[in-house]
């Protein structure tokens, strides 16, 4: 009886929302300081090796968004 061929390969799941995660893990100040020594960041995924670039405007973004997280978290707990 013949067994079936299977193609196997490999694909990285990476991709820029991921990053964004990332780069808000790291918190508001964290992101300021960035902004304030850098006004950039470029994460490269450590599986595939594919690089993310963040602009300074793309950082303030992400920046506002962590803070909004964290209102409204603490807004739920209280």
């Amino acid at each position: 009886m013949p067994l079936d061929t299977l193609d196997i390969g490999w694909k990285c799941d990476c991709s820029e929302e991921r990053l964004e995660q990332v780069v808000k893990s790291l918190g508001a100040k964290e992101i300021s300081d960035i902004i304030e020594q850098d006004g950039q960041a470029e994460l490269t995924c450590q599986f595939c090796g594919k690089s993310y670039h963040f602009d300074k405007e793309h950082l303030e973004r992400l920046k506002l968004e962590c803070l909004k997280e964290r209102i409204a978290h603490q807004d739920h707990n209280n």
